[in-house]
């Protein structure tokens, strides 16, 4: 039997382990033999053994730890890295890389989001570049741009339509009610009912007419969002429309009454109405004078049409001024006293100067002089003068006849345009020789000026550079 025994010794305890044996002696038990170990070398050595053990677990798990924390590490580092980045280019910072530092999926990963981030940086300069160069063209474009969402709100709004219409995005609560006040075919509720959302309409703002072109916008998934609208100002282009028509018109009307009155007059000598020579040599002037003033309307259609085109060239050379008008108020003269009336030149010099075409000048000046003499009744007054100022010579023609009304005087230089259109034709007049006048005066630099009170007379003052053209400009 085996039995384990601590003992006190003073304060120290003495572990030992007891053991009994049977003395047998011819089978039968004559004693016992008891055996005392000391097992405090045996505690020892487990207590040693233990302690190392522990000490082993400890290094074993430290060195697991550390092991750990390095695969930890790095694995953990890069992501953390990655995230971080991340969150960075939610915030709009679009520069981000992350280092890498392995080969492994972990550093697939970090080259992944560099690529990634370079793409989508590239990518969002190019849309942003694309958007600036957008912005730019619509905020300086010469058309009018208006964005109109499908609720009826005003998302954006150029500056140039804004000056066209006097508006503003922030003073439009309803679009369709603005734009009914200019045409309720624009309104956005009247273009969703149609079946083609595309198409233009003409309107008139103030003194300006505009054509507006509308079509739908869709967003990102292809659903309709709403309605651009592009107003072009097409005034001038309607004025010219209408100026063409009124030149087609009135050309037409002037070929027409020399036309008609020498088709009547040949056709009654031809039908032998008229047998009287007198009055058949009165016809024949009457057609020959008709057949005149059809030349005369042509050669001056034919002179615009070459001012046009540009295709007038100017034999400009050093001439004096004084000496041009001396020569058109002789020309003139005969035909200021057949109307008993008073033609008079005062040269402010004896001798001016200029660079110009000789004959084309004396054309705008007979012109003026003519009708000066013209429109003024008999026992008039028509007075030149010649001046210089500020390196121009100007040409003044004053008359004291029936003058023009102020409504009239910025169209007097327009192709047909007459202030009394029967007295004018009466008196042979096309209608275009103030339209020459100007572009003749306006081919040498300068200018034509008009003052006239009805019923008191008109001064014309024509300003022409003394020197060459194209170094002076009105």
């Amino acid at each position: 039997e085996t039995q384990n025994i601590e003992i006190e010794s003073g304060n120290t305890i003495i572990r030992v382990m007891d053991r009994v044996f049977p003395i047998e002696n011819n089978g039968e038990i004559t004693g016992l033999l008891y055996i005392r170990y000391d097992l405090k070398e045996v505690f020892d050595n487990l207590n040693n053994s233990m302690n190392v053990i522990i000490q082993a677990t400890f290094l074993a798990l430290l060195i697991t730890f550390m092991i750990g924390s390095i695969v930890s590490k790095g694995i953990t580092d890069p992501i953390n890295e990655i995230t971080a980045k991340a969150s960075r280019m939610a915030l709009g910072h679009f520069d981000q890389l992350v280092e890498v530092k392995s080969n492994d999926e972990i550093g697939k990963l970090g080259e992944m989001f560099n690529v990634l981030t370079r793409r989508l940086d590239a990518t969002l300069k190019e849309i942003s570049r694309e958007k600036s160069k957008l912005e730019t063209i619509i905020h300086y474009m010469d058309d009018g741009l208006i964005a109109v969402s499908k609720d009826n709100k005003i998302i954006h709004l150029n500056p140039k339509v804004a000056e066209m219409l006097d508006l503003h995005e922030n003073t439009i609560d309803d679009f369709n009610f603005f734009i009914s006040v200019y045409d309720p075919k624009l309104s956005v509720r009247r273009i969703l009912d149609r079946e083609d959302l595309v198409g233009n309409e003409i309107i008139s703002f103030k003194e300006s007419i505009y054509r507006v072109n509308y079509a739908p916008y869709k967003n990102d998934k292809g659903v309709f969002d709403g309605i651009v609208y592009v107003f072009q100002d097409v005034t001038e282009q309607q004025k010219l429309d209408e100026m063409r028509k009124d030149f087609v018109a009135n050309v037409s009307h002037e070929l027409k009454t020399p036309l008609t009155s020498i088709k009547s007059y040949t056709e009654t000598i031809l039908d032998g109405m008229v047998e009287d020579v007198d009055m058949q040599r009165q016809f024949l002037e009457v057609v020959n004078s008709e057949a005149d003033r059809m030349t005369r309307l042509v050669r001056d259609l034919l002179q615009l049409s070459n001012f046009d085109a540009k295709k007038v060239v100017f034999d400009k050379e050093y001439h004096d001024y004084n000496d041009l008008i001396n020569k058109a108020v002789l020309k003139l003269r005969v035909t200021a006293e057949q109307k008993s009336q008073k033609l008079t030149y005062e040269a402010k010099v004896d001798k001016m100067e200029g660079y110009f075409d000789y004959d084309r000048i004396e054309q705008v000046v007979l012109n003026i002089m003519s009708n000066a003499i013209k429109y003024t009744p008999e026992h008039g007054v028509v007075d030149i003068e010649l001046r210089e100022e500020e390196a121009y010579a100007v040409i003044a023609i004053k008359d004291n006849g029936m003058g023009i009304p102020a409504k009239d005087i910025p169209f007097v230089f327009d192709r047909f345009y007459r202030v009394d259109k029967a007295r004018s034709r009466e008196m042979g007049g096309t209608g275009l020789g103030l339209s020459i006048a100007r572009e003749i005066v306006e081919a040498h630099g300068g200018e034509i000026d008009v003052q006239s009170i009805v019923d008191e007379g008109t001064t014309m003052t024509i300003y022409l550079p003394l020197g060459l053209s194209d170094d002076i400009k009105v």
